[in-house]
Order: structure tokens, then sequence, then C-alpha cells
């Protein structure tokens, strides 16, 4: 079983000793026991719902944010092409009469 601490750094050869690798393990799996009696608790839901709102409503924001942000980055360039479309198309059709 590979230790958390030895995947992290990108080494399979563990960096600590063995007791220090037990503590931390220990610890992890500690933080891993109060965190999952807290989600399990009504006030742990409640926050998981909380942060599930939240992010739900920042999303949204954020989506129509990034559209606008695209539209406005966009707009020049997007005139800038149609301009050089029409501006062809006139020169060409022009030069074609000029030519007959």
């Amino acid at each position: 079983m590979k230790r958390w601490f030895s995947t992290a750094c990108g080494s399979d050869k563990p960096q600590l000793s063995p007791a220090a690798g037990a503590r931390a393990d220990s610890f992890a799996d500690s933080l891993k026991r109060i965190a999952q009696r807290f989600l399990h608790s009504k006030e742990g839901r409640a926050a998981v719902q909380d942060v599930y709102v939240v992010l739900g409503k920042a999303s949204r924001g954020a989506a129509r944010l990034a559209l606008i942000e695209l539209a406005i980055f966009f707009t020049p360039a997007t005139a800038m092409a149609i301009l050089t479309l029409v501006w062809f198309r006139r020169r060409r059709l022009s030069s074609g009469d000029a030519g007959a």
C-alpha cells in the first residue's frame, strides 16, 4: 500500500521513517473519521446543502458573465471579419466590371 506522502512527492520510495509514516497515516485516518462524523450529522448535511446552493448560484452567474465576456472579446474580431469579406467582395465585383 502506497502512503499518501510518497505519491504526493512523485516518488515510490517513502521519505519518512516508518514511525513518522504511521503517525501521518493515523492523523489522516483521524481527520477522515472526524469529517465523516460531521458530514453525517444534521449540521454537516446543512453545511453541504448550503455549499451546493451557493455554488449553484455562482455557477449560473459565472456562466452568464463568461458569455458576456466572450461576446465582448469576439465582437471586434467578428466585425472586422465581416468588413473584410464585404471589402473583398466589392473589390472583386468592381474589378470584374472594369475588365469586361
